[in-house]
C-alpha cells in the first residue's frame, strides 16, 4: 500500500469521526434539557416545597406553580402549620413534558387519591419501579 492511500484513509476516518461528534452534540442540544412541571395546589395558606425551593400559597390565585426542572427525581412537599400534608417524589424525563401535579391534603377524607384511584400508578409504585 502506498503512503498516499493510507493517508487518505486516515483523513477520511478522522472526518467521519469529527462529523459524528458534531452531529452528536447538535442532537444532544436539540432536546430540551429538562421538563416543565405544573403544580396545582388545592389548599390555602400552605407552604409548598419543590426540592429546595419554597413557595407560599395563600389563595388559589397563587396556584399553579410552573417550573422548569432538570431531568431526574424531585420531591414535592406541602406543609401547613408545620404539618406535612403532601410529600411525594416524581420524575422528570429528559426531552419530555414534565408531570402536572396536584398537591392536596392527604389527611382529609375524600381527597383526590380516593376519587381517582385506579387512574394510574401511585407515586410509591413509580418509585419502586425505578
Amino acid at each position: 500500500m502506498s503512503y498516499k492511500l493510507i493517508s487518505a484513509g486516515v483523513r477520511a476516518a478522522g472526518a467521519l469521526l469529527l462529523g459524528g461528534v458534531i452531529l452528536w452534540q447538535v442532537a444532544e442540544r436539540s432536546v430540551p434539557p429538562g421538563g416543565e412541571t405544573v403544580i396545582h395546589v388545592t389548599e390555602a395558606e400552605v407552604d409548598v416545597f419543590l426540592d429546595d425551593s419554597h413557595y407560599r400559597v395563600d389563595t388559589q390565585v397563587d396556584s399553579p406553580i410552573v417550573r422548569e426542572l432538570a431531568p431526574g427525581w424531585h420531591t414535592l412537599r406541602m406543609m401547613k402549620d408545620g404539618e406535612v400534608l403532601y410529600d411525594r417524589p416524581f420524575e422528570i424525563v429528559r426531552g419530555e413534558y414534565g408531570p402536572i401535579l396536584t398537591a392536596w391534603n392527604e389527611l382529609r377524607q375524600n381527597s383526590p387519591p380516593d376519587r381517582f384511584r385506579g387512574v394510574g400508578p401511585t407515586p410509591d409504585e413509580l418509585v419502586q419501579a425505578h
